[in-house]
């Protein structure tokens, strides 16, 4: 069996989660395939997205095929809402922590899973926005990979708000 299939039957064995479709970024596309935990998807404007509610917590995982060898990478996470770029609490951090496996350091032409973490706080506005989750060598900032996630943002029915 081949690698890249061993890492996604693991993937997939977690509950409530969906390989998503996914937009490179710019930087080019090492990306393989991305998993989002929970995703209660839907089609929306012809893509498959995935919809989060206020206060889940919400797990990305990411297969890349690394294209460079390094030690030292950061994670960058941001949501255009309303065309303004707000940057995730824990961006910045460091995916050799524990959230890159194989463990760090990473080999050229080898694949690993990224996970990267993040919490859809309550004051968040609804609606449609897109994610950017990106992991990048610190000194270079080369990028070891980036996608881009359409995501649906709606209020959870079990929580109360205030109009």
């Amino acid at each position: 069996m081949n690698t890249l299939a061993i890492i996604f039957a693991l993937l997939f064995n977690y509950v409530a989660s969906e390989q998503v479709p996914f937009r490179p970024c710019k930087s080019g596309n090492t990306v393989l395939g991305v998993v989002i935990t929970p995703c209660n998807s839907m089609v929306h404007e012809g893509f498959r997205t995935c919809v989060l509610r206020h206060e889940d917590s919400i797990r990305v995982e990411a297969a890349i095929l690394a294209p460079f060898s390094g030690s030292k990478f950061e994670t960058l996470a941001t949501a255009t809402i309303n065309n303004h770029m707000i940057p995730f609490t824990n961006s910045g951090s460091n995916p050799c922590q524990g959230n890159i496996n194989p463990a760090c350091p990473v080999k050229s032409g080898r694949i690993y899973v990224l996970t990267f973490f993040f919490d859809v706080l309550k004051y968040y506005p609804t609606g449609t926005m897109d994610i950017v989750f990106a992991v990048r060598d610190s000194a270079s900032t080369k990028s070891l990979g980036c996608v881009k996630l359409p995501v649906i943002i709606q209020r959870n029915p079990k929580l109360a708000y205030k109009n």
